[in-house]
């Protein structure tokens, strides 16, 4: 979805006339496993790629990797003059310091995170620059998006998709459901249907059971002690602005009745992840992977509460979205979270601060912010070369 969703909007973007020529973007797949050597099968592919920089004149293109490249790439596009930006987004090997430098993945002329602290260290062990590009949400029809707060706070969600990576345990989906229980809500666990499963359908909702309340602690009413002075009365919501055509398959992911009639606030948190024998650096990776699914939320407008992780802390501030609301440590925090927030005003004002966010993690500003990286890219590149 990274290369592909970037590339429709960039053919979608409409420019006038007195403006510079509208950029152009081709896809090509590689191969789906780049790290390894590269088989017979990649050189036509090769060749593809040839013939597109070829296209694209001397010195006018910059290429782009995702997720996996390969040095082979990186040498035909630096022949034709073109820098290779490698988006390593999702691919572990790039977060661990060892592994880089044994396996030699510096070849690249720049890299791209979803971190500062990611894009400091990765600079450092690859010896190249690094840009933070955060991974966008996809909701490009502005699918299912809040226009209002309801008076009380009934439901909380929780999105996963690839159940081995992004499900939680039974013990903690169990802690995480008795800490809405005791603010007064439900927990529904959501399921995104694999991309590559077109046959799957669409959201699927599990609402997970409360027990009989044992005291007073778990009524309804409590105090609302919420903040968010981040964003001014009188400030418009952005979202949703354009909408695009989907290219990518998005909406069935995004449009839902159920996401507003059951959802007053999403929550965004993370069981670690287990990465296979010989790596080490699962933590750092599970810190730092993007925060798709915080952006998802915000692009419903739903107050989202969030695990303290860099990836979600970098999306909050980048934002202007409370600091508070995602430094959540435990399962237990919820429950306080949730009630500092029981009240309508303080999750109005979290409704408007994620549509601010929605609007600044959109499939369109990150293709805006992609292009500018690559311009800037070349720019340097080619001042370096003295052209």
């Amino acid at each position: 979805m990274r290369g592909q969703l970037a590339h429709s909007i960039l053919s979608q973007q409409r420019h006038e006339p007195a403006q510079p020529r509208r950029v152009s973007s081709e896809v090509l797949w590689i191969c789906s496993s780049c790290h390894r050597k590269p088989g017979y099968k990649m050189r036509p592919v090769l060749d593809a790629l040839n013939a597109s920089l070829g296209r694209a004149g001397g010195g006018q293109a910059v290429c782009v990797c995702v997720k996996f490249c390969h040095r082979a790439v990186a040498s035909l596009c630096a022949a034709h003059g073109a820098p290779t930006l490698w988006d390593v987004i999702d691919n572990f090997r790039l977060y661990e310091r060892s592994v880089v430098q044994r396996a030699r993945l510096g070849f690249a002329s720049a890299y791209a995170v979803q971190t500062a602290a990611h894009a400091a260290l990765l600079s450092q062990w690859a010896g190249k620059p690094a840009v933070v590009l955060p991974h966008p949400h996809g909701n490009v029809g502005g699918w299912s998006t809040a226009t209002r707060t309801r008076p009380s706070l009934r439901g909380v969600g929780f999105i996963y998709g690839d159940a081995s990576v992004n499900a939680l345990s039974s013990s903690l989906v169990r802690r995480l459901a008795r800490a809405c229980c005791g603010a007064g809500a439900r927990l529904y666990l959501i399921f995104s249907p694999p991309a590559a499963d077109t046959s799957a359908g669409s959201l699927r909702f599990q609402e997970q059971p409360c027990r009989e309340p044992d005291g007073p602690e778990l009524q309804r009413g409590h105090e609302c002690r919420g903040e968010c002075a981040t964003m001014p009365a009188d400030d418009s919501p952005p979202w949703p602005t354009e909408r695009f055509r989907d290219d990518t398959g998005q909406r069935r992911f995004y449009e839902s009745e159920r996401i507003l009639e059951l959802i007053d606030v999403g929550l965004v948190w993370s069981g670690g992840v287990k990465l296979p024998r010989g790596f080490s650096g699962a933590q750092f990776f599970d810190a730092h992977r993007p925060p798709t699914r915080m952006h998802w939320w915000w692009s419903h407008g739903i107050p989202t509460l969030a695990m303290q992780l860099p990836t979600f802390r970098d999306a909050a501030e980048r934002a202007g979205y409370p600091a508070a609301a995602v430094a959540l440590r435990t399962p237990e925090d919820v429950e306080a979270a949730l009630r500092s927030i029981s009240c309508a005003p303080a999750r109005e004002c979290l409704r408007r601060a994620a549509l601010r966010g929605a609007a600044m993690s959109s499939p369109q500003a990150a293709s805006d912010d992609l292009v500018r990286a690559a311009c800037n890219l070349r720019q340097k590149v080619h001042s370096q070369l003295g052209n």
